[in-house]
């Protein structure tokens, strides 16, 4: 594919991991997770950023094809988020398909756009054009980043609760999903594989190109759908074991989601609703 330079490796490589391992920690853990201990988690960000862009600058210097480079670099993210990030089997893998098939889609759609821009101003080669347009897709990221601050799985039993307890229709849902995901992201890589190609080489395909566009705009929309549907699981699920839970396991859960002032304010209302009406035996539960 190509050697990186110290350039692109300070202004792209840098900062694309970086990116890319917050918007997974952030995804599964939520927007806090850093500050509870922040010196080890930056000397965790440093070792993985190295770690990462190490296999990442010696596999694009010697793999020539770009789905092959993609499903290393989507290995070397998973391998990080477990044995880095302490995230579960379930956690790795939904945080690096998401990133990556996040970061591929951009690229894939800024694609014409500087492909052009460079034609323009005179640079022939892909790689070299691409660090032009990087920026943008950063900021596109960053801005993921903070909507995910917000909505986030972090609470999802669905991938934080043992496996094993989890119900037979659930882990078959889960598996399911995850395997359209990483079909999904495949073929995105071997469509991105044959753009680049095309583009480089000057390829004619005026007979497949709106097929290709057609492709690409389904995939796109079938990731989303997935997406949504691992969404929506989540909240059905939430909300049937809420309604399955004795009064005693509902206050654990506030206990363990509640910061202290929401606790007294929760201890408040009981104690207000109590003097209004009747017993409240939850009361002594806090």
């Amino acid at each position: 594919m190509e050697t990186m330079s110290w350039q692109k490796i300070l202004f792209t490589g840098i900062p694309e991991t970086v990116v890319l391992l917050l918007t997974g920690l952030i995804l599964c853990y939520g927007g806090g997770f850093f500050r509870k201990n922040m010196t080890v988690s930056l000397i965790k960000l440093i070792l993985s950023t190295a770690v990462v862009l190490t296999v990442v600058y010696f596999s694009r210097k010697i793999v020539g094809n770009v789905m092959l480079h993609s499903l290393i670099t989507m290995s070397m993210y998973f391998i990080t988020f477990i044995f880095v990030w302490q995230m579960n089997i379930r956690q790795s893998i939904l945080a690096t398909f998401i990133n990556l098939f996040t970061l591929t889609t951009l690229e894939v759609i800024t694609f014409p756009l500087y492909h052009r821009f460079a034609q323009y101003i005179g640079l022939t080669n892909y790689y070299e054009s691409s660090i032009i347009f990087v920026q943008l897709i950063r900021l596109i990221q960053i801005m993921i980043i903070i909507l995910l601050i917000k909505f986030n799985f972090k609470n999802s039993e669905l991938l934080t609760k043992n496996w094993n307890k989890l119900k037979w229709y659930y882990q078959i849902a889960i598996g399911v999903i995850l395997l359209s995901v990483f079909l999904s992201m495949a073929v995105l890589f071997n469509y991105l594989d044959i753009i680049i190609k095309i583009n480089t080489y000057h390829i004619d395909t005026s007979l497949i190109s709106l097929n290709l566009k057609l492709f690409f705009w389904m995939n796109i929309w079938m990731f989303f759908v997935l997406v949504g549907l691992v969404w929506y699981i989540y909240k059905f699920t939430e909300a049937k074991d809420i309604l399955e839970m004795s009064p005693e396991e509902m206050l654990e859960i506030f206990r363990r989601r509640s910061t202290e002032e929401e606790i007294e304010n929760y201890i408040k209302i009981l104690q207000r609703k109590e003097e209004e009406g009747g017993k409240c035996e939850c009361l002594r539960k806090f």
